[in-house]
């Protein structure tokens, strides 16, 4: 593979947890809303939203747009996931938004948040069902087909500092979240889940035997078992953090976090082999 950086990331602040849309993708940053203007939480820490960048052509990108939300200006926002359709997202945020958030030594919790897609404004927000305000609920990542939401969570129950758990669709409403188990979860952090439309599910782990802090791991089900990821090849990893990948369908680019320049970046992964779409149909030479 070859690795490139985007050009719409920032110089000093953080891009990071990209997901592919029609003709460009949707990320999130804590840059400022303007030159003169900061974006900070009540605890003096920067803040994440979510951000459109749209293709101008097949090398260059349109300036970044800001999704706008009545969570914007106090709250995190991302990262985040596309039902099938495009019109609904899937977000990570605070879950207290009362007057205990506003205190500096108010511990708050992210949670997942629903809202539909109405050009660049999120509306009509609401709750993930299971949201809690003792643990940490996020990174969602909605399958291919609708049926299934992965996330990432450390509720109790966990294998280590925090766990992926699915939930299935059933008439409506997402089932009890479940935990993908040892095979796929270790004693350190797992987060950033990906299910890929082939079935493949992408994570971030800091587990020992990678090759930097925070490395992409990949795992499929097989006979109903998940088995043991296995570590993303260089470039993709190194000896920075990685993480926060996505891929096209046919794996042959994505995107991905990485901090191996001076901040939080999103990078693109291109294959280095042609591969052919169709080809001609094979002839026997008569010599």
């Amino acid at each position: 593979y070859e690795v490139k950086r985007m050009s719409f990331n920032s110089d000093f602040f953080n891009e990071i947890s990209p997901v592919i849309v029609k003709n460009g993708l949707l990320f999130c940053s804590d840059r400022r809303f303007s030159v003169i203007k900061d974006r900070t939480a009540f605890d003096g820490h920067r803040l994440f939203n979510i951000y459109l960048a749209e293709r101008k052509d097949s090398s260059d990108w349109r300036k970044a747009k800001e999704l706008k939300s009545e969570r914007n200006a106090l709250f995190n926002n991302g990262p985040l996931s596309l039902t099938p359709d495009g019109k609904t997202v899937y977000f990570t945020s605070e879950i207290e938004t009362g007057t205990a958030a506003k205190k500096k030594n108010f511990k708050n919790h992210s949670g997942i948040f629903i809202a539909e897609l109405s050009g660049t404004d999120l509306v009509s927000l609401r709750p993930f069902k299971y949201n809690n305000s003792y643990y940490e609920v996020g990174q969602p990542s909605v399958s291919s087909d609708g049926k299934y939401l992965f996330f990432a969570s450390d509720m109790p129950g966990g294998q280590g500092g925090s766990d992926l758990f699915y939930c299935e669709l059933i008439n409506g409403e997402w089932s009890t979240p479940v935990n993908l188990g040892a095979k796929v979860n270790s004693s350190g952090a797992e987060n950033y889940p990906y299910i890929h439309p082939s079935g493949r599910l992408y994570l971030t782990s800091n587990r020992s035997g990678g090759i930097g802090n925070l490395d992409i791991y990949s795992t499929s089900l097989s006979k109903g078992i998940w088995e043991d990821p296995v570590l993303l090849p260089e470039p993709i990893n190194s000896t920075a953090d990685d993480f926060a990948i996505v891929a096209e369908d046919d794996l042959q680019k994505g995107y991905f976090s990485s901090n191996r320049r001076r901040s939080d970046d999103i990078y693109m992964f291109a294959s280095t082999i042609i591969r052919k779409a169709s080809c001609d149909t094979l002839v026997e030479n008569s010599y």
